[in-house]
């Protein structure tokens, strides 16, 4: 009979090796303590004037260790859940163990890192940050839907916007694209008409664009050609197509 070059291991060392066992995948199947910001995002880029929740939650093993959850301000200031007077900074109780930081009328002062933070098992601070900042959205600032300008005269079709960062201005007739030329001059604040003519009557379509954001908004501006004529001396308007006032 051949005898095994192996030697038979012991009951001590296989027990030892069970136990090894257990702990190396109790380690690996333990996750890291940590903290998870909601939209997951680390910079969040809102409107000012909106209204935004940002949730933090604990993905941790045994959540019912977590304490001192909060939230600190750009000035490392904690938020209070109790809102006082005029405060449109706060924080809220979403779940078990999350905590919402509440912003309600976004401002310039409101941009900044906030911070959220706790404690684990009374032993680790977890900590996690994002970047709330700001931006103006499109405002029609000088843009009358109804305009009447004079046959035979330049007019400028007025279409001022305001928004940051600046936008793009575009102009639409009828769905089709208005190139400079051909009468038309595209100025950053309207579309100018050269020698206007009953052609020219209709419905526009400004449409402003922030590439940095995403926005776009139309507005649509109708234009109404007119004429000069004379009533017994009194000199009135009226519409090419005939329409009196």
């Amino acid at each position: 009979m051949t005898r095994s070059r192996w030697p038979t291991p012991s009951l001590q060392l296989v027990l030892a090796l069970v136990l090894l066992s257990g702990f190396l995948t109790t380690d690996i199947a333990a996750k890291e303590p940590t903290l998870i910001i909601r939209p997951t995002q680390p910079k969040q880029t809102k409107p000012i004037g909106s209204s935004l929740i940002l949730n933090c939650q604990p993905d941790v093993d045994q959540p019912e260790f977590i304490t001192n959850l909060k939230w600190l301000d750009p000035m490392n200031r904690t938020i209070d859940q109790t809102p006082t007077a005029g405060a449109h900074v706060t924080t809220m109780v979403t779940s078990s163990n999350n905590l919402g930081l509440v912003i309600t009328g976004l401002t310039e002062a409101d941009v900044g890192t906030y911070t959220c933070t706790a404690m684990y098992s009374n032993s680790e601070y977890l900590v996690r940050s994002v970047v709330v900042d700001s931006f103006n959205d499109i405002t029609w600032v000088d843009a009358p839907t109804e305009q009447y300008p004079i046959a035979g005269s330049s007019y400028k079709v007025r279409c001022k916007v305001k928004a940051d960062p600046a936008p793009l201005i575009d102009w639409y007739k009828q769905d089709a694209r208005i190139q400079d030329g051909n009468g038309f001059v595209k100025d950053i604040d309207g579309l100018l008409i050269q020698n206007v003519t009953a052609e020219d009557d209709g419905i526009y379509k400004c449409r402003a664009i922030v590439l940095d954001t995403g926005s776009i908004l139309d507005r649509d501006i109708r234009v109404e050609v007119r004429s000069y004529y004379t009533v017994h001396g009194i000199t009135m308007q009226r519409r090419l197509t005939g329409f009196h006032l």
